[in-house]
């Protein structure tokens, strides 16, 4: 085997060099080496400035300063939801019934296993809120700035000229946190208002994981002091004590309307609060009226009160079907093309390499000296030297011993003259997962092959035109047909009044 460049002999168990390997070692470069290693330098720079500034970064990227996903969504989404294939609401059904616990009753128990393992948020209320001992020596206007992970910020009304001694805010504030060490800390800030901008003031940082703790507890155990740290430890202003914050934690106190429990899509119906008092039907500080109804009850107003015309349930449960239509019906689309694509692209690949590897074994026969069977080294020489020699040449198939015709090709096909080759076995054999591994080449391969090479240019603008459709052209057309379906109705539901 010396007639092939790159059977070497070999020293152990290790395996041949490939063209690659000894490029490298006799093309060795230090000033290559030197750039190579100032590119590293530059490339961790930059990610580092990148994480530093990663706020900055996602506002520009997505307007938004942070990213609405993590990992317990993920958990939650694909695992609990199935990848949002199904809710589960049906479970709904079986809490509902009479003689599910009044504390259970009307929960969603997938829902409530999530929230225990901390994948999905629950609802926690803060209320009393007071914060007192401000880093401030005057009266000012102030408000309350809350973070809770991956949900916008909480705002507090702004407390006009109060005493930073003592601030009292009548809001009850409701936030969804998670019971994980995957969520971020609460952070709550409280500003000062000024005629020209605002000042942070103090901020203090909460765990979920306690504050959900803390929420379970009962008074006066639930009602917490935290001490607060300025922002600025050097502006004037800050007295001998630090700033603090009164805290009351609670669970669905302030929420009348239990809306954590009500499930409006399957009712397709509307809460409203009574709070002075209990309604007969409900029999609680809420009545539940149909969608339909409370759309007669308060007519549709624009900003200045003036009555807006809107369709007819009935039309828009139509329209809602036929959104649900066009969604499914992209939903199938895109499965499809795109499953078509892959799996076409990926048979048509391996195809090829059964092909190239069918091809190489003809051109090998015609080798001389040549003996088979003939090892990996062997054959990867030949492709070597064929594609050194015609690469660029235009020589036709069957001009050369390098550019065989189909013919011969399927032949060797037929009766190849040692094993049967497979795909990608080079690839594998570099990737160091052993010799002669891959994917077993079928027996009419190379026919195939030769058949279905002719549409291969059709196959590649097709799929580029029919995922273009799919993903580009098709959500406009059906946006573009709803407004249609929307105005047409809209005219009729106004010609009918005027009638």
């Amino acid at each position: 085997m010396l007639h092939f460049p790159l059977c070497k002999a070999e020293q152990g168990s290790r395996r041949l060099l490939s063209v690659n390997d000894l490029s490298m070692v006799q093309e060795f470069r230090p000033t290559k080496t030197v750039q190579e290693i100032l590119v590293c330098i530059l490339t961790i720079v930059l990610l580092l400035f990148l994480y530093t500034h990663r706020k900055d970064v996602i506002t520009l990227l997505t307007g938004d300063d942070r990213i609405h996903a993590t990992l317990p969504d993920f958990c939650w989404y694909g695992l609990c939801q199935c990848g949002g294939l199904c809710k589960f609401e049906w479970c709904v059904c079986l809490t509902s019934l009479p003689c599910c616990p009044k504390r259970w009753r009307g929960s969603h128990p997938i829902k409530l296993m999530g929230q225990q393992l901390g994948l999905t948020s629950r609802t926690i209320e803060l209320s009393n809120i007071v914060v007192g001992d401000l880093p401030t020596d005057s009266y000012g206007s102030f408000y309350i700035k809350i973070e809770c992970g991956k949900y916008p910020e909480i705002v507090s009304a702004v407390q006009e000229d109060k005493d930073p001694r003592v601030v009292h805010f009548p809001e009850v504030l409701t936030l969804r946190i998670r019971e994980s060490m995957w969520d971020s800390l609460v952070e709550i800030t409280v500003y000062s208002s000024y005629f020209i901008g605002v000042w942070p003031l103090c901020q203090v940082r909460l765990d979920p994981r306690a504050i959900a703790d803390w929420a379970h507890e009962d008074e006066p155990h639930c009602t917490k002091r935290f001490a607060m740290k300025p922002e600025d430890p050097n502006r004037e202003g800050i007295g001998e004590t630090p700033p603090w914050i009164s805290l009351t934690f609670g669970v669905e106190q302030a929420d009348v309307r239990r809306l954590d429990r009500f499930h409006a899509n399957q009712t397709m119906s509307v809460r409203i609060a009574t709070w002075d008092r209990y309604d007969p039907v409900t029999n609680e500080p809420f009545e539940e009226q149909p969608l339909m109804a409370m759309k007669h009850r308060f007519p549709l107003v624009d900003g200045h009160g003036n009555a807006v015309q809107e369709p007819e349930e009935s039309d828009l449960a139509w329209l809602s079907g036929m959104r649900s239509c066009l969604t499914c019906l992209y939903s199938i689309l895109s499965f499809f093309v795109t499953l078509f694509v892959v799996g076409y692209g990926s048979f048509r690949y391996y195809v090829k390499k059964c092909y190239d590897s069918f091809e190489t074994l003809t051109i090998a026969k015609s080798w001389k000296p040549h003996e088979f069977p003939m090892p990996t080294c062997a054959m990867r020489s030949i492709d070597a030297i064929c594609a050194a020699k015609l690469d660029g040449t235009g020589v036709k198939p069957g001009q050369h011993i390098c550019r065989p015709t189909d013919e011969s090709v399927e032949l060797t096909c037929d009766d190849p003259p040692q094993d049967r080759p497979k795909a990608f076995n080079f690839v594998l054999e570099d990737l160091g997962l052993g010799r002669n591994q891959g994917l077993p080449c079928f027996q009419d391969v190379c026919r195939y092959n030769n058949r279905i090479k002719h549409y291969d240019q059709v196959a590649f603008f097709g799929s580029i035109a029919a995922l273009c459709f799919i993903f580009c052209c098709f959500r406009p057309l059906a946006n573009k047909f709803m407004q249609q379906m929307t105005s047409t109705m809209q005219k009729l539901h106004n010609s009918k009044i005027h009638q």
